[in-house]
């Protein structure tokens, strides 16, 4: 396919019911018997409403079982996949959720074979929080790297974050009246992080 596209459209998904994950199996991963492809993939100001059982809105909290999406666009090229081989570029994914969540940015290059995966120049801008980062795994092989993560090695950077605390009392409804947090609104959580994991096996 050289291009999707997708622009000016509403959709609106509802769950009847709860879903039970009460109960859960252990399914091996496989990867999807498919090839697909496109040079360039163009969603441009789209609205999707997520909602299940009992679901309201709320302007001031995150509500991830009542999502009301407006201005939504994911622009991207180079997707490639075919069985153990997954490739995207995305340059653009922006929205307004009507919770007051709004997503400014979202890019990443991503990678994933069946002995590796790297997600690189990865870019967020959240509200007033942002981070960047770089993550690369290599592992024997996907479906054993799923289940048990000690033969896998990992190394990630994620420089420039800047975390707002309001960010977080929108996400995290139990703290929004939190005195000591209230008191920090002003500030954002700073800083960087760098991680390094050798496999068990080395």
């Amino acid at each position: 396919m050289e291009d999707f596209i997708l622009e000016d459209t509403s959709m609106s998904l509802t769950l009847i019911q709860s879903l039970d994950t009460t109960q859960t199996q252990n399914t091996p991963f496989k990867w999807p018997e498919m090839e697909l492809s496109a040079n360039n993939i163009h969603l441009k100001n789209n609205e999707a409403h997520f909602s299940g059982p009992y679901a309201r809105t709320n302007e001031t909290t995150f509500k991830p079982n009542n999502l009301n999406f407006q201005e939504m666009t994911f622009l991207a090229r180079d997707f490639n996949y075919k069985p153990k081989n997954f490739e995207l570029i995305v340059d653009e994914t922006v929205f307004k959720e009507a919770s007051g969540l709004i997503l400014k940015q979202l890019a990443f290059n991503a990678q994933v074979s069946d002995n590796g995966a790297s997600l690189n120049d990865f870019t967020i801008v959240l509200n007033q929080s942002i981070a960047r980062a770089n993550f690369e795994m290599e592992y024997e092989n996907i479906e054993k790297a799923m289940v048990n993560t000690a033969n896998s090695k990992l190394n990630a950077t994620i420089s420039d974050v800047s975390i707002a605390t309001k960010d977080v009392q929108k996400f995290l409804p139990q703290l929004q009246h939190n005195q000591y947090l209230d008191s920090l609104s002003q500030y954002s959580i700073t800083g960087n992080l760098e991680v390094s994991r050798e496999s068990e096996k080395d």
